[in-house]
């Protein structure tokens, strides 16, 4: 019901119609202002309106494109920066944040005894969602997660080679970049071990390196 709010929203915002809803008049500003695409903001509502379920890295991938990588385009419009290369880099930044997500959701989904892992993974390490959801293989569990974050690990590489050709001005919209990067260096340093709690947990310095990424322009 939501969705199908803000899709009428999106439509009354577009079609110059009268907005009466404060936060959809605040929207409508920012559209205007920014030449905000429809198209973005609408795929953004479409990718939310279906529980997920993935067969392979692939799908998880694709659906990272149409949550995270539209949302870090629509970041991109709001600063006036619209081109072919920053595209690229969003979307291998979306893709890397969408299966750092999956991984991160493993532990929190299991109070629900759900498991988002694709099937096609699964397989190739011959684990079931079950073990996954009660944690009943540890070695084949830290293989999953080697595969999803090695998967990630490229997306950042990507996009971090993309963001050094790019104006300075537009480099702290991939600030989301940094933390990335972070989690997967420590997912690697306590060898992708979700049972180890140090494995989830924010660096302190997490402050320190967004604003040194923030100041040198370097992500």
């Amino acid at each position: 019901m939501r969705l199908t709010w803000w899709r009428s929203i999106i439509d009354d915002i577009f079609a110059g119609r009268k907005i009466e809803s404060p936060i959809g008049r605040e929207l409508a500003v920012a559209v205007k202002k920014h030449n905000l695409t429809k198209g973005f903001l609408l795929k953004s509502i479409d990718a939310r309106q279906s529980p997920r379920s993935y067969n392979s890295l692939i799908d998880v991938e694709q659906g990272a494109d149409e949550t995270f990588s539209i949302m870090n385009m629509l970041i991109l419009e709001a600063m006036g920066s619209k081109s072919v290369e920053c595209d690229h880099a969003a979307s291998h930044l979306g893709r890397s944040e969408g299966l750092i997500a999956l991984i991160r959701s493993i532990p929190i989904l299991r109070h629900k005894r759900i498991c988002l892992v694709p099937s096609t993974t699964l397989a190739k390490f011959e684990i079931t969602q079950q073990a996954i959801i009660e944690s009943t293989d540890p070695a084949k569990l830290k293989d999953v997660i080697h595969e999803i974050a090695s998967s990630a690990h490229v997306h950042t590489l990507h996009c971090e080679k993309i963001v050094k050709t790019l104006p300075k001005d537009v480099r702290s919209a991939f600030l989301p970049l940094t933390p990335a990067k972070l989690f997967l260096e420590r997912l690697k340093k306590y060898d992708f071990d979700l049972e180890n709690p140090r494995t989830l947990q924010r660096s302190p310095l997490l402050p320190v390196h967004l604003y040194l990424s923030l100041i040198l322009r370097k992500f």
